[in-house]
């Protein structure tokens, strides 16, 4: 969950964030 906030903050990030809806960007970074 922390994970999500520094996603959301990261900024560069931010524009994957956003085109995958947030969550599955998550997803997938925690899983890479």
């Amino acid at each position: 969950m922390l994970r999500a906030v520094i996603v959301q903050f990261g900024g560069l990030d931010e524009t994957c964030f956003r085109d995958l809806s947030g969550k599955m960007i998550i997803s997938e970074k925690m899983n890479s």
